[in-house]
């Protein structure tokens, strides 16, 4: 079962009408979000029905205020509007693709303060995207914990790939029904790392950064040195562009297997990877074959408890779910294995934040390293 249908299952025992609110994160800022569309002129999209520029929807999450002691939410109350996990074309046709009651997707609360403006100055800035045909919004409370670190991330759909996208304009793209071979596989990643230069393009050009609240001077994304992760076969993008455009110097495949001549070019960038149990370098020959060609920094950390699913947001709905009494329904298979969903979202976070701290700002916290082997008994790692 894939994730997004996996997702909607387990929402179903909800009423419409009510408001499923996700855990605050867990980071000393508030963190705000915007989307934003971001339009590549120079090249047409691939899968468009008619000649146009590929356009993109991001969703951007980024630290703001520091939490007041008193408050473990948004800055304050009155200035934050929390921000919903799926707007309401993309709810609703999620609902009528998979026969969801209507009303039940449409009540998802994150915890990031809508438009609310960037305040940190200079923040890492990483680019996310999703496994394959997934929606870049069913990792938002996950991209979120991260954020109230002090990263900034940028989380990218793929516009007929991606079962649905709908823009701040709520204009919908539709995923398209593409074949499970190879060329089509390595055409995907193709397309997802052009998009991914695209949007980093995009934050050096006025007309997209004028459109995020706050950014100025003062709050300049850093361009020149980011880092890229992503599930699935957004982790095999990932390293499509480290090993291809410096300006992504660091990257993080979260479970997916690589594809494509990448696995014999490599790269001298630090490149991670965190797997489900079971998933590694004997079970995956990608890995096997990739992994010598990785000639810089490199961890594989592999996550006890854990299935490919675990590191959506899915987790986090069956935890709640079963905290409210709702359940989840005897006859649906849960590929998420048998970690929690807030102790996924916070390992997850940790891992990311430890890896990227030290391959773009030089601080090693020790965590891959094995440092905090006590606080996180579930992770072993391999170089």
């Amino acid at each position: 079962m894939s994730s997004k249908s996996l997702i909607l299952c387990l929402l179903a025992p909800l009423v419409a009408g009510f408001n499923l609110s996700v855990p605050a994160p867990t980071g000393p800022f508030a963190v705000g979000t915007t989307v934003l569309e971001i339009t590549d002129y120079s090249r047409l999209d691939p899968f468009a029905p008619t000649p146009q520029p590929r356009k993109l929807a991001v969703s951007l999450f980024y630290p703001t205020e520091k939490v007041s002691q008193n408050t473990t939410s948004c800055h304050k109350s009155n200035q934050c509007t929390r921000a919903i996990q799926l707007p309401p074309h993309t709810a609703a046709a999620l609902e009528s693709q998979t026969g969801v009651p209507t009303g039940i997707l449409h009540n998802i609360i994150t915890q990031a303060c809508q438009d609310a403006p960037v305040t940190q100055p200079l923040r890492p800035l990483l680019l996310f995207n999703p496994g394959r045909g997934a929606s870049r919004l069913i990792y938002s409370d996950s991209l979120i914990e991260i954020a109230s670190y002090g990263f900034t991330l940028a989380s990218v759909d793929h516009p007929y790939e991606s079962n649905v996208v709908e823009y701040p304009d709520g204009s919908v793209v539709y995923g398209l029904q593409l074949d499970e071979s190879l060329s089509t596989i390595l055409k995907l990643i193709d397309i997802r790392a052009a998009d991914l230069r695209s949007v980093l393009n995009a934050f050096s050009n006025s007309t997209v950064t004028d459109k995020i609240p706050g950014y100025g001077p003062l709050t300049k994304f850093k361009t020149d040195k980011v880092g890229v992760f992503g599930h699935s076969l957004g982790g095999a993008t990932a390293l499509q562009v480290v090993a291809n455009d410096t300006r992504f110097a660091a990257g993080l495949n979260v479970d997916g297997s690589f594809w494509g001549a990448e696995q014999q070019v490599g790269t001298e960038a630090p490149f991670m990877v965190i797997a489900a149990e079971g998933h590694n370098r004997t079970s995956d020959e990608s890995w096997a074959a990739t992994w010598p060609n990785i000639r810089g920094f490199k961890r594989e950390a592999t996550v006890k408890g854990t299935e490919h699913n675990s590191f959506t947001d899915t987790g986090l709905f069956v935890e709640m779910l079963g905290e409210l009494g709702g359940g989840v329904p005897a006859n649906i298979p849960i590929p998420i294995g048998t970690i929690k969903g807030t102790r996924i979202t916070a390992l997850q976070r940790a891992l990311v934040t430890s890896f990227f701290k030290r391959s773009l700002d030089g601080e090693n916290d020790g965590l891959l390293d094995g440092a905090a082997a006590e606080e996180w008994p579930e992770v072993s790692f391999q170089q």
